[in-house]
């Protein structure tokens, strides 16, 4: 509706920096912040964006760094600094690393899976 309305134009998201085009997006009835992180994230391939209350990021970067328990948002920002400006390439690796390790899980809870 934004965008009939004219109140937003997604043609000028790709001149804007990413805290401008949240500042608009959030604006927007029922768009939150991972809904913006996503957006930025995959619709204007901006690299350096990371979800971070993402549960599969979460769970995805605790399995990969053996850790007792799952890091919160605030936490694995600070993890992942130094990766800046690149946080986006490892939002990408971290979901298919948890992807990975539900289909192992999968395939090893039902042996037959895939089989004909």
């Amino acid at each position: 509706m934004a965008i009939l309305e004219g109140k937003i134009h997604l043609e000028s998201f790709v001149k804007l920096p990413d805290d401008a085009i949240a500042t608009q997006l959030l604006q927007i009835k029922d768009i939150g912040k991972w809904t913006v992180e996503i957006f930025l994230l995959f619709c204007l391939q901006r690299l350096d964006i990371l979800t971070a209350n993402d549960l599969a990021i979460q769970v995805a970067y605790q399995k990969l760094k053996n850790l007792s328990i799952r890091p919160t948002a605030k936490e694995l920002i600070a993890l992942v600094a130094p990766l800046t400006p690149y946080r986006g390439v490892v939002a990408h690796l971290l979901w298919h690393y948890y992807r990975y390790l539900h289909s192992y899980s999968a395939s090893r809870s039902n042996p037959n899976q895939g089989n004909f």
